[in-house]
């Protein structure tokens, strides 16, 4: 079952804005195409913020303009949904 938001535009000023909680997230190109699928664990600095922070600031997806996130404490078990609904996506973990 994919997340079902819409997708955003990354800036710092929008990144302040992410929760330091714990969840899922996928990142994609300007077109909406999904890159990596990811999650923000119990041991990720600064939760969903800075992993996806993270995630943009990785020189191997320059590509990278959108993304959206779900907050959620069972983690693992939304993002291995996320990775099997994903066409192609790789898969990152951001433990």
């Amino acid at each position: 079952m994919p997340l079902h938001k819409p997708w955003v535009e990354f800036s710092p000023q929008v990144g302040a804005r992410i929760p330091g909680s714990l969840g899922v997230f996928e990142v994609a190109d300007a077109a909406g195409a999904t890159l990596r699928v990811a999650y923000a664990g119990g041991r990720s600095p600064f939760g969903l913020r800075g992993a996806i922070a993270a995630a943009f600031a990785d020189p191997a997806l320059p590509q990278a303009r959108l993304f959206r996130y779900e907050v959620n404490s069972m983690y693992i078990t939304r993002w291995k949904e996320l990775v099997r609904s994903a066409e192609g996506a790789p898969a990152w973990t951001c433990e």
